[in-house]
Parts: structure tokens; C-alpha cells; sequence
């Protein structure tokens, strides 16, 4: 018969493919996160970025300094024009401080470039301390506290991302995992039908059926095969995508070491889950840091704002004919304030802008965890039905058969209690893959998914 030939036809197309690497869940996320690009370029991100924080400190390092200076000094001497010639030589340090401290300390040697004897030597210390503009960390510490923030953004980018890939990565596994395992489920009842097909042929050929039951299982051989190629296009397309995730050749052929099976967990306490996520979600704390981020450039805008009044020392050494001292103070005040008075409304603007966002953060993370942990108890419960449903399925099954051979139930009756069988065995397996990833989803809102699988930030 032409589905006879079909079903033939059917059978010889492969359903999986050869030599497999099988692959656990926790080395599958180990080999993503060390192989993925995007991560990769977040993670030199927040090297260049650390770097960038040590090399804010160089305009507070202490600097040396050496000079030397040709001069000639012009004059008459009785009828004639002569000139005394001079070199200079000059060496020195100079340090400025996060508060805005200057210090530098100099010494001046000039020399006749006749002789080899010292006219003149000069030792000068001079300190100076803005007391209003540019003073304190407010004023002369940005770019540390900006570079220190920025990294510690980027760190937190990168934590949030890291967790992302990983969640990405453990849907995938057990996506790839449920369709093996529906791939398993299948091919039994496609051997089943199969089986089914052949004794209904043979009870036919001995009389014992009439010949319209064969049709009822032809049906059931057909649909199964029909089943087994879908389920194997969704094996492929999850092989593919747990390749891609780990960065591996699209033909790599991987199965999951991990079986689908519910685990073991208890519900989480709603309260301290969500306090434990507003306290390391690494969107809220990204934010945390660029607010204050913003307060501290509100408070160097408010600084510059300050009208400049600096106090310096100095004192004069070894200077001929007597030593130096000094003391000064210096006050500068802009006339125009209106510029300046902009700026620090900008500021002011900004930080409050980055307050409003931090709200605002807090109040998604919350509901994300709130959200993630009603669907994981949802599942969690649903699991424990689809459980019931499975042994329940199979009961109906076995009493069905039963009555088949004692002649109280059709052929029909027994194809669609198997089927409900596979139905809920399939639906089981789904339950469980959403506790899993549910399980995941929650992690990640609070930040400490990496932990759980021992990934540590590098």
C-alpha cells in the first residue's frame, strides 16, 4: 500500500546525528564565559578603564626639573663696550597634592663662564594652598573620584553582563536537554506504533481483526514519524545554539551530560530574596555608582563656583646679600556669574537626574524579582501536578490495555491514551525546564548567578 511505502520511506531518514560530545551544564557555562567575545570586550573594558584610574594620579606626582641658561650682561667700561657673560643653572621639584597643595623647592647657581668660582647661589621653598576655588577633594580630587566611579561602573556593566551570558547559557543547556528528552520520548512511541503496526498486520492476516484496524495505527505510525522529524529539526537548531553561545563550529554536535530532572530546591523566602537583589543587582548598584558619579561633579561645580583665594610662603636661601621670606594672599572674583551660576545648575540637574534613576532602578529590579519568584513557585507547584499527571496517564494506559485484550475497548481507545501519555510525559519535561530556567531568571535579577556556578569576576 502507498503508506506502507511512505512509513518505509519515513523510517530511513536519520534522526540524530553521530559522535556527539556530551557536555555538562557547569562546564558548558565555564567554556561560554571564557570563549565569548562580547564578554571578552567588556572585560578589556574594565582593564582599560582600571588603568585609566592608575594613570589619573599623574598630574599629582612629583615632578624634577633642570635648566640651564646662557646670558650676557652688556656695559661700558671707560671708552670701551664689554660684556660679562653668565650660565645659570637651575634644578628643582615640584609636587601638587589631591587638596590642592603646591609645593617646590629650586635651586639657582649662575656662574662667570670665566671662571670656575660661584657667583651667586640661591636656595627657594614655596608652598601655596587654595583655601575656596580648586581647594579639598571637592576641588582638586575629580579626576581620581571620576576614574575610580568609572571603573567601578564598568565593573558592575560587566557583572551584569557576565550573569546575562550565563542565564543565556543555562537556557540553552536545558533547552538542549528537554529536546533530547523529547527525542527519547518520541522514538519510544514511534516503536511502539511501529510494533503496534506489525502485530495488527499480523492479527489481521490471521483473521482474528478486521482489515480497517490497520488504518488506526498506520495513522499512529505516521504521526509519530511526522513528530520525530520536528523534534529532531528542534535537537539541531538547540545543538546550534548552545555551539553559538560557546563559541564552537555550527556543526558541533553536543549533548547535554545533564538529565532533565526536577531538582531539588525549596522556595525562596520572598522578603530576603528581594533585599539580597536590591543589595547586589548590578543594574541598581551600576547606577548607585553614577549617581554618585553625578554628586561629585555637583560638588566641583559648586567648588569652581567659589570665588579663588590662595595663601603661599616662600623663602630664599643662601641669597646674596641676605635671605628672603614671604607670605602672601591672592583673591580673585569673577564678575560675570551668570556662566557660572549655569554650570552649577547643570550639575545640580544632572545629580538629581541620576537620583531619580536610581529610584527607578530599584523599583524594576523589585518588581523583577518579585515577578521571578511568583513564576518559580508557580512551577515549582506545577511540577509536582505534572508529575501526578504522568502516573496518572500511565494508569489510564495500562487499564486500557487491559480491557483491549479482554475485548471491552477498541484499538482507537488505546492510540489515544498513549498519546495522552506522551502529551504528559512532554509537559512534564517542560515543567521541569522552567524551574530550571525560572530558577536562573531569579538569579540573575539579584546578581549571583555567577557565584552559584563558581565563575569569579577576573
Amino acid at each position: 500500500m502507498a503508506t506502507s511505502l511512505l512509513i518505509a520511506l519515513l523510517l530511513t531518514v536519520p534522526l540524530a546525528l553521530p559522535d556527539a560530545k556530551k557536555i555538562s551544564r557547569v562546564e558548558a557555562i565555564h567554556q561560554g564565559v571564557s570563549r565569548n567575545y562580547d564578554l571578552l570586550g567588556r572585560r578589556l573594558e574594565q582593564h582599560r578603564l582600571e588603568i585609566l584610574g592608575r594613570a589619573a594620579w599623574r598630574p599629582y606626582s612629583p615632578n624634577v626639573f633642570l635648566d640651564a641658561t646662557y646670558r650676557q650682561t652688556p656695559y661700558f667700561l671707560g671708552p670701551n663696550f664689554v660684556a660679562d657673560r653668565f650660565v645659570d643653572y637651575t634644578a628643582g621639584a615640584g609636587w601638587r597634592s589631591i587638596i590642592g597643595t603646591t609645593v617646590a623647592a629650586a635651586v639657582v647657581v649662575s656662574q662667570d663662564v670665566r671662571g670656575n668660582t660661584p657667583l651667586a647661589n640661591e636656595l627657594s621653598l614655596s608652598v601655596s594652598q587654595p583655601l575656596l576655588k580648586d581647594a579639598w577633594l571637592a576641588g582638586g580630587a575629580l579626576p581620581l573620584r571620576e576614574a575610580d566611579l568609572l571603573a567601578a561602573v564598568q565593573k558592575e556593566i560587566y557583572r551584569g553582563e557576565l550573569n546575562a551570558l550565563i542565564a543565556s547559557i543555562d537556557g540553552a543547556y536545558w533547552d538542549l536537554a528537554l529536546a533530547e528528552s523529547d527525542l527519547q520520548i518520541k522514538t519510544r512511541s514511534r516503536d511502539r506504533a511501529k510494533q503496534q503496526y506489525e502485530d495488527t498486520k499480523e492479527n489481521i492476516r490471521r483473521g482474528i481483526i478486521a482489515d480497517v484496524e490497520i488504518y488506526i495505527v498506520e495513522e499512529n505510525v505516521v504521526f509519530f514519524e511526522q513528530e520525530l522529524l520536528r523534534t529532531d529539526q528542534v535537537l539541531r537548531l538547540a545543538r546550534r545554539r548552545l555551539a553559538e553561545l560557546l563559541a564552537l563550529d555550527p556543526e558541533t554536535i553536543l549533548d547535554a551530560e545533564d538529565e532533565l530532572v526536577g531538582p531539588s530546591l525549596s522556595l525562596p523566602d520572598r522578603q530576603p530574596t528581594v533585599d539580597v537583589g536590591l543589595q547586589q543587582s548590578p543594574v541598581i548598584l551600576a547606577q548607585a555608582r553614577r549617581t554618585e558619579l553625578a554628586a561629585v561633579r555637583f560638588r566641583y561645580a559648586w567648588n569652581q563656583a567659589l570665588p579663588s583665594l590662595t595663601v603661599s610662603a616662600g623663602m630664599k636661601l643662601f641669597r646674596y646679600p641676605t635671605p628672603e621670606a614671604n607670605v602672601g594672599l591672592t583673591l580673585a572674583v569673577p564678575l560675570d556669574r551668570g556662566a557660572i551660576s549655569a554650570g552649577v545648575e547643570n550639575a545640580r540637574i544632572d545629580n538629581e537626574r541620576a537620583e531619580v534613576e536610581l529610584r527607578n532602578q530599584q523599583a524594576r529590579v523589585q518588581f523583577e524579582l518579585e515577578n521571578a519568584i511568583t513564576d518559580l513557585e508557580l512551577n515549582v507547584r506545577l511540577l509536582s501536578l505534572a508529575t501526578k499527571r504522568v502516573e496518572l496517564a500511565e494508569l489510564k494506559l495500562s487499564a486500557q490495555n487491559d480491557k483491549y485484550k479482554n475485548g471491552i475497548s477498541t484499538l482507537a481507545d488505546v492510540v489515544r491514551f498513549q498519546r495522552d501519555l506522551d502529551e504528559a510525559l512532554i509537559a512534564s519535561q517542560r515543567v521541569i525546564r522552567a524551574v530550571h530556567v525560572g530558577r536562573a531568571r531569579l538569579l540573575t535579577s539579584q546578581g549571583t548567578l555567577a557565584n552559584t556556578v563558581g565563575v569569579a569576576l577576573q
